[in-house]
């Protein structure tokens, strides 16, 4: 939407936007000769829902021109998938569950 001689500009957008194939560790046992790397395979997945909204405003006086612009945005995320069954997973500093946000 733009208004007074489009000097005045609003934006809204609203998603949901899927991904796919992340990348999560697969642990594999020790006594298969593992030395504790476990492989990085392409398995989880991940819903992305948010609000985008932009407010800007530009003028011009002569040959100057300025403007300003304002943008806020709420994402809410949540992991659909881990992959090989999994419904959680570990790291060092994170744990991540299947229907938990990220």
């Amino acid at each position: 939407v733009a208004l007074f001689e489009n000097k005045f500009t609003l934006t809204a957008e609203y998603f949901i936007s899927e991904s796919r194939d992340l990348l999560v560790a697969l642990p594999i046992l020790g006594t298969t000769g593992n030395n504790g790397g476990d492989p990085i395979v392409n398995a989880g997945s991940l819903e992305n829902r948010g609000v985008e909204l932009d407010l800007s405003w530009h003028e011009r006086i002569g040959e100057l021109s300025y403007g300003a612009s304002l943008n806020l945005s709420r994402i809410r995320n949540k992991v659909l998938d881990l992959g090989y069954g999994k419904t959680e997973q570990y790291t060092f500093l994170t744990r991540t569950v299947i229907g938990e946000p990220l």
